[in-house]
């Protein structure tokens, strides 16, 4: 019983530890440089998901790698990817210098989303967005008109995004545990049986 005990401990420290590094391992500042305007193609080719809406909240990011990110969640209104939920919810630096978009709640936005190192749909001043009621945004809203519309998918990606490691590292830990137990179990009936 000492040795499962000792497992245990061993396990929680280790993540405890895993997820004390994830959060203080902060990522070196850095002025916001967009490369080169991409075309409409190349920011749909490179683009995870593309999508309009509406934003309802915006909130700091629960589990993000950037220290100040902020999490904002959209009522979607057409979507021109596949992967697109009824309600969208994306990640961007809370820092202009460091490329962060500027949401406002209330207001619609085109969204180009991109998967970030962490596994959650972000964007960023870089990847084409656009405020609806701006011209920019009417003239990239024609712009789309020409790709064909995509289903939305029931629900929300919410859960899944930013989640995705520490969902995994949860579910090993719960996995390691409970076979540590049945080892442990199966080891002590063989031992009464002897």
């Amino acid at each position: 019983m000492k040795r499962i005990a000792h497992t245990l401990l061993v396990l929680l420290t280790c993540t405890g530890i895993l997820f004390t590094i994830s959060g203080l391992t902060a990522k070196s500042a850095y002025a916001c440089s967009c490369a080169v305007e991409s075309s409409f193609s190349d920011k749909l080719k490179r683009a995870e998901a593309v999508f309009s809406g509406k934003v309802i909240a915006i909130r700091p990011a629960m589990i993000s790698s950037e220290w100040n990110a902020k999490q904002v969640t959209l009522d979607v209104q057409q979507g021109w990817s596949e992967g697109v939920h009824q309600r969208m919810s994306v990640e961007t630096s809370g820092e202009s210098a460091a490329c962060g978009y500027t949401f406002e709640k209330g207001s619609s936005y085109i969204v180009y989303a991109y998967d970030n190192e962490g596994g959650a749909l972000a964007t960023s001043a870089c990847s084409g967005n656009y405020k609806l009621s701006s011209l920019d945004g009417a003239a990239e809203l024609k712009r789309l008109s020409t790709v064909a519309s995509i289903p939305l998918l029931a629900g929300s990606n919410i859960w899944l995004n930013g989640y995705r490691l520490y969902a995994g590292i949860l579910v090993s830990a719960v996995v390691i545990i409970w076979a540590s137990l049945w080892i442990s179990r199966h080891r002590r009936r063989h031992r009464e049986m002897k």
